[in-house]
């Protein structure tokens, strides 16, 4: 059985580029709701190659879905490559690395996952932004979510999946879909949440209102902090950009702030998971010692590993990094699993200060690229203005959520449930924006 839905979940999206490719975006948005893992109870396919489980089949088939969607339109696909300088110099440099990585498999795999979403990315440009297509894709997320939300209550409640490691979460009232840890379940349901948000604010449907309730209290309930936090500013950010009333732009989100700051400092869990000693963390410890207020800060045993990871890895190598892999081929060798927690750590351990620093100009450029594009966008009420508008700054809301979460998390393994939906909505931002400048100037290069 195991075999067999592997090989399903491997084949079925590159059948599917070969088809059509709005039918390949549709079925990668809704299949990505399905926790594949049930079929396979959790256990690793291809011990060779470190043992791959049906996560990263299934992502190794959407890639090479892509790639076959990318092939067919060559010449397009390239210009759309170099419009990224910044982002290829940084694969380049991490491809160089993998020549002093200790370890080949783990290099190619990090790879993998580092160049999905900017796969992702080309894909949407790909498509032509129209309402029905824009309409077609939105629902076929929100189905894709609503299938993983639904799962994840059927198996907190009922527990009929029987996963030892979701059944943790369970007893602490903490939601997950099966075979799942909280943290990439709750990014999931945070991008639902944004992409919910900026339809109601553009649209003003009730609708879209109480889908954003429903994705944000899937991730108050998985109860991931980082998650939390970067929802709450995600959210401050989309509603600064899309609302039209001023007042509205800068009250909601400094009451969003306020509010989030008041529940980690006041509600007794919230304080207890977050802080060693919670008695002692109080809005007055912020104010008057702020040293003492962050090293109160409960992080889960992070700042170990952190500590571990750079004095074996960058201390050695700061200027080019031990190499792509390096820290996850460490971890799975000695540690039989597990990760730095931190992406900007990761890679300053992999790819030292040269890597990140590209990396970090790289998402500089997507930021000022998409800035631009919503300052270009107007309030009109067409449907090209609105949707360079709405995308715009969905796509700079969630690149924002995307970088808050790689500073205690591993949202560069999460390509499916965070990568997927963040780069997407930046390449159909970009690709409206180039689409309605070749409609105004028809002596535009194609």
């Amino acid at each position: 059985m195991h075999i067999l839905s592997s090989l399903l979940i491997f084949l079925l999206p590159l059948l599917l580029a070969l088809l059509n490719q709005k039918t390949f975006i549709i079925y990668i948005l809704i299949a990505n709701g399905i926790p594949w893992s049930i079929f396979s109870k959790g256990e690793a396919l291809l011990q060779s190659l470190e043992g791959m489980g049906s996560g990263s089949i299934q992502l190794f088939g959407t890639l090479g879905g892509a790639l076959i969607l990318l092939s067919f339109g060559k010449s397009n696909v390239i210009s759309d490559v170099l419009r990224y300088p910044v982002q290829l110099l940084f694969f380049f440099f991490c491809i160089l690395s993998i020549f002093w990585a200790p370890n080949f498999v783990f290099s190619l795999r990090m790879l993998a996952k580092l160049l999905s979403p900017f796969i992702f990315l080309l894909i949407a440009h790909l498509m032509i932004v129209d309402n029905i297509n824009t309409v077609t894709i939105e629902k076929a997320t929100f189905i894709g979510l609503l299938i993983l939300l639904f799962v994840a209550l059927l198996n907190h409640f009922t527990g009929f999946l029987g996963d030892a490691s979701t059944d943790e979460w369970r007893v602490k009232n903490i939601l997950t879909a099966p075979f799942h840890s909280p943290a990439p379940f709750s990014f999931s349901m945070a991008c639902g949440a944004m992409l919910s948000l900026a339809n109601y604010i553009s649209d003003r449907r009730k609708t879209y209102l109480l889908l954003f309730a429903i994705f944000s209290i899937a991730v108050f309930w998985a109860f991931t902090r980082i998650s939390i936090v970067g929802l709450i500013v995600a959210c401050s950010v989309l509603i600064f950009l899309l609302a039209k009333s001023t007042i509205l732009k800068v009250l909601l989100p400094v009451l969003l702030c306020l509010g989030i700051t008041v529940a980690f400092l006041n509600f007794d869990r919230l304080k207890e998971r977050s802080f060693q000693n919670p008695s002692e963390a109080s809005l007055s410890q912020l104010m008057k010692k702020p040293g003492a207020f962050a090293k109160n800060i409960h992080t889960s045993g992070r700042t170990k590993l952190w500590e571990k990871g750079l004095k074996r890895f960058f201390h050695q190598s700061p200027i080019i990094g031990a190499g792509l892999g390096a820290t996850q081929g460490f971890y799975y060798e000695k540690h039989r699993g597990g990760a730095i927690h931190s992406e900007y750590l990761r890679l300053l351990c992999e790819v030292g200060i040269t890597g990140i620093v590209l990396f970090i100009l790289a998402m500089t450029q997507y930021l000022a690229m998409l800035l631009a594009v919503f300052r270009r966008s107007d309030s009109g009420n067409t449907f090209e203005e609105k949707f360079k508008r709405k995308y715009s700054g969905l796509a700079i809301a969630s690149l924002i959520f995307y970088l808050i979460t790689m500073a205690t998390d591993n949202t560069i393994d999460y390509v499916m449930s965070l990568g997927l939906y963040t780069f997407l909505f930046i390449g159909f931002a970009l690709n409206a924006s180039k689409q309605h400048q070749r409609l105004n100037n028809p002596g535009m290069c194609q």
